[in-house]
């Protein structure tokens, strides 16, 4: 652990660091973390505990800290985030919706959280809803990444089948 960071500093900059600094001992900074978890039980600890453990391979270990996370402080809106993009590589997408909409109640005026909930719904073929939460991520951070793209693609699909029967309707109508 750095000397320079306080417990909690370390708790909450510790994956990011993990991250930034290219550091790939995970085995270390698993135990690491976990030592300091288990003395001082900390959300953000537990959060970046989890995405370590997510990044290993070990999905039950991350679901449970990503659980626990949550259990610790309900509003953890990054934990909440994160516990759902995890949810949705198990294909378990009614529990990631649920977790998009608590990250999106925990944190209404973060455009990152609604972002990751517009993408669930693209994915999901709710486009009107995919386009609202791009609209409110856009408004909240004007030029947000991929908001605008996001919008004009997902309208794109919706008015395909429209104009793909048009075309069809024009066609028959001059073929007779």
């Amino acid at each position: 652990m750095s000397q320079l960071l306080s417990t909690e500093e370390y708790m909450r900059e510790s994956f990011r660091s993990l991250l930034v600094d290219g550091i790939t001992n995970y085995d270390m900074f698993i135990s690491d973390l976990k030592d300091l978890v288990e003395k001082q039980d900390s959300s953000h600890g537990c959060n970046n505990l989890a995405l370590a453990y997510l990044h290993t391979g070990q999905k039950d270990l991350a679901m449970s800290y990503f659980s626990k996370a949550i259990e610790l402080d309900a509003t953890n809106d990054i934990a909440l985030h994160n516990r759902a993009d995890a949810y949705l590589t198990s294909d378990q997408t009614d529990l990631a919706l649920a977790d998009y909409n608590d990250a999106v109640a925990a944190a209404p005026h973060d455009a990152t959280r609604i972002r990751a909930r517009a993408y669930f719904h693209k994915h999901q073929a709710n486009y009107e809803q995919a386009i609202a939460d791009f609209e409110v991520a856009d408004r909240l951070q004007p030029g947000f990444p991929g908001c605008g793209n996001e919008v004009n693609a997902i309208r794109e699909i919706m008015d395909k089948p429209i104009r793909s029967y048009i075309k069809k309707f024009i066609q028959d109508r001059l073929a007779k």
